[in-house]
């Protein structure tokens, strides 16, 4: 007994024996990483922030809409008034969005879309510590998985209720797919890839350019009879598009041809005039890149709203270009640059040039990064200043200096600071849409109708009970350039209408009382009817209701 417990002791002390410096600092690392990433990201509460107003206002609202409907056992559809609408966007990232909206209680569940983004990107960031561990690198997973949690196009989208994250992590877990079966050997590797691969194209149709990953089937089993590597070679193309192919059935059911989208029916004047991919664009893509290399953008993205409004700084990028050099696996290199390229130049073609549209590029280079930092030891023999320059390097891109941040632009900053001082739980912003929509709850007191309102009507009907149908006041909102599907003061009208005929209240929401004395004239205006406000107007909303009694208070939107 005595000698097995030795023996045990003697194993268990060589272990931690064994346990050097490169795993003592991987694993600090490690734990900085994380650490980072639950007090820049985790920690927000999203209810407390202007943020589950869901910006910006189309994309977010259709994402929670879609996922909202599907819960409900409907398909993946948006709805305005009572009728059920295509969206603008695949519906992956929805369906993403359903287990949360099963764990959340009902009060919670506007959260789904920031629990979604945020447990993908902590997704990613175990997926790329696993990844390196297992390979017996604990200094490259410390590295890597502080370099991604600290860069700041990460750090603003998983706060955010977008696709970006969702479609970034599957890209990336396709990469470490295919470099493990090209590493090993082995096919399962590649069609797991493929799988990835796919799905992230249900969630992105963008995704589609890093499609050349797939090449790296060809090297694997070269040796092998001609038949059977041609199989496989088909194969996983097969496979890919069985993977793919959920939102072309969805774009050929709804639009008629599985290469038209929600562009095509809602805004059809930028694919009729060939604008959404053309080569004019490669040049505007291009610029929007170098001025925020070089710290000189000054315009508001979509990542102000989030974070900081910086995708990158030019330390990350000077790492990953350095990292190139030491490359040696050209098999790979050929596998995983083609892809990129194929992207990079896809998205500079794409009408909308923003740095989130970057951000799946932008986070595979974290690898490249990683290199010169880790090899830098091996040259510290030979070249004694490589390792204070790489040291310098990495110590600038982790905290993120220089960079520009908020709006307007500041220069000189830090994002490692700025990404907890400007995180959104620090902003005194109020939710107006989403407190007017529940005021409207309290005062309509278990009668659901119709509203009209100033507000979103997707994300309206998104966050209101069964029951209620918000549609727009008249012809001015966000869904007003589509030629197959038009509403005006025609339809509004006769939406009120048959509230009325249905014996259902009928309700108009403005979302601050700012702008009633405007907008109330836009209310359609029925006879024998008057918009009377239901309460006293304050700083959060005013709501009027269609009633046949005159009161002192009552508001005629034609004498306005």
């Amino acid at each position: 007994m005595i000698n097995v417990c030795k023996s045990g002791t003697d194993s268990w002390l060589t272990g931690w024996q064994r346990f050097g410096w490169p795993e003592w600092a991987g694993l600090l690392l490690s734990i900085v990483a994380f650490a980072f990433f639950y007090c820049s990201v985790l920690k927000i509460d999203y209810l407390k922030t202007s943020l589950i107003d869901l910006p910006p206002d189309s994309d977010a609202s259709e994402y929670y809409a879609m996922a909202r409907s599907m819960k409900c056992g409907g398909p993946p559809k948006i709805r305005i008034g009572h009728e059920l609408l295509p969206s603008r966007y695949p519906p992956g990232y929805s369906v993403l969005m359903l287990p949360w909206l099963k764990i959340l209680p009902e009060k919670q569940q506007i959260l789904a879309p920031f629990r979604t983004s945020q447990s993908m990107g902590l997704l990613l960031l175990c997926s790329v510590w696993i990844f390196y561990w297992r390979r017996g690198e604990p200094l490259g997973a410390g590295l890597t998985t502080l370099l991604l949690a600290t860069l700041p196009g990460f750090v603003n989208y998983c706060r955010a209720p977008l696709s970006e994250m969702s479609g970034i992590t599957l890209i990336c877990l396709a990469f470490m797919a295919a470099f493990l079966g090209l590493n090993q050997q082995r096919r399962g590797w590649v069609y797991l890839c493929a799988l990835f691969l796919g799905l992230a194209v249900n969630i992105r149709m963008q995704l589609v350019f890093f499609g050349p990953i797939l090449l790296t089937m060809a090297w694997i089993g070269e040796q092998d009879k001609r038949l059977p590597w041609l199989l496989h070679c088909s194969g996983i193309l097969l496979f890919f598009a069985f993977c793919a192919s959920p939102i072309f059935i969805i774009n050929t059911i709804q639009f008629g041809h599985p290469l038209r989208t929600g562009y095509d029916f809602w805004v059809p004047d930028i694919v009729a005039l060939g604008a959404a991919f053309s080569g004019r664009n490669i040049w505007p893509g291009a610029l929007s890149l170098l001025r925020e290399l070089f710290q000189l953008s000054d315009t508001f993205t979509v990542a102000n709203l989030f974070g900081t409004g910086t995708h990158f700084t030019p330390a990350y990028i000077a790492l990953a270009l350095i990292g190139c050099l030491f490359l040696r696996s050209w098999k790979f290199i050929f596998c995983a640059g083609l892809p990129w390229v194929c992207y990079l130049a896809g998205t500079m073609m794409f009408y909308y040039n923003d740095g989130r549209m970057y951000l799946p590029f932008i986070v595979l280079l974290a690898p490249l990064a990683t290199l010169p930092a880790l090899l830098a030891d091996q040259a510290l023999s030979r070249k004694k200043y490589i390792l204070p320059i790489m040291a310098a390097l990495f110590l600038l891109a982790i905290t993120g200096y220089p960079s520009q941040s908020g709006y307007p632009k500041k220069a000189w900053r830090s994002q490692w600071t700025d990404a907890l001082s400007l995180a959104p739980h620090d902003q005194p912003r109020k939710a107006v849409n989403f407190m007017a929509a529940h005021e409207l709850l309290a005062l309509a007191e278990n009668r659901p109708g119709i509203v009209l309102s100033t507000i979103n009507p997707v994300f309206l009907n998104a966050i209101l009970p069964v029951g209620f149908s918000a549609a727009p006041l008249d012809s001015q909102h966000l869904f007003q350039h589509s030629h197959i599907w038009k509403y005006g003061t025609k339809e509004a009208k006769e939406l009120a209408q048959k509230g009325i005929a249905d014996k259902r209240p009928v309700y108009a929401l403005f979302a601050s009382n700012q702008e009633t004395s405007i907008e109330i004239q836009r209310l359609p205006k029925i006879p024998n009817y008057y918009w009377a406000p239901l309460s006293a107007a304050n700083d959060r909303s005013f709501i009027f209701s269609l009633t046949t009694k005159r009161a002192e208070s009552t508001i005629d939107p034609g004498k306005h």
